[in-house]
């Protein structure tokens, strides 16, 4: 809206008044125009940023199966429209969503062995903002072992109070004894100590005093 400014002039000695106010109205509309192209209300535009994460658990098949879910993060509050995947085994993957899809983003990977893997997930957002994430996980099988024994066969020349056991072992991780203890039954008890490096069989003799019925146990460490 214009200014409106009256000012009264003179003219051959008569005020007029009326070209005064149209020409100082003018000036004012034109100062009001120029002013209004400063707008507080301006938009101002933002820049998207986006993130990309993942958890990992377990599932209860196999120790060498992974469940990972991925944790898109994107400031517009875009949804993923690809999740990429490396497994870090060779074996890879991407998966298109539907950009209303609201989650989980989640896919369950089975390895073929235990080891460190480097894993990798690639999100693309809806529009174009992609950001990636990658961290080792760890794939291992929790250990599990078993104790067993069997008596040797006599030979004619030893004495049949003398006993010869031979443990055992299992391990699933393929790993050795460190020490085996053994109940013979008649209180005369032993435990023996191996190095990891030994490759030997696992056997003791024991002489019993009187012949009977014992009950042998062996412990496996």
């Amino acid at each position: 809206m214009g200014l409106i400014v009256l000012v009264a002039t003179k003219t051959n000695g008569q005020f007029n008044p009326q070209n005064s106010i149209s020409e100082i109205s003018n000036i004012a509309a034109t100062s009001v125009a120029v002013n209004d192209e400063i707008s507080p209300n301006a938009a101002v535009n933002s820049i998207e940023t986006c993130q990309a994460n993942f958890e990992v658990t377990g599932e209860a098949s196999s120790p060498l199966t992974k469940k990972f879910t991925a944790e898109p993060w994107n400031s517009e509050q875009k949804r993923p429209v690809y999740i990429c995947w490396k497994f870090g085994d060779g074996k890879d993957t991407c998966i298109q969503y539907s950009n209303t899809n609201p989650g989980p983003y989640a896919v369950i990977h089975h390895y073929l062995q235990q080891g460190v893997y480097e894993v990798c997930v690639r999100i693309v957002y809806d529009g174009g903002c992609e950001a990636t994430k990658c961290k080792p996980v760890y794939v291992t099988i929790p250990d599990a072992c078993r104790a067993d024994f069997e008596k040797l066969a006599l030979t004619p020349t030893i004495s049949p109070l003398h006993v010869t056991f031979k443990a055992l072992p299992w391990h699933n991780n393929n790993k050795k004894p460190k020490k085996i203890c053994w109940t013979f039954g008649d209180g005369r008890d032993t435990c023996i100590e191996y190095s990891t490096s030994y490759t030997g069989t696992y056997l003791v003799t024991h002489k019993y005093n009187h012949l009977g019925a014992y009950e042998v146990c062996v412990k496996i460490l």
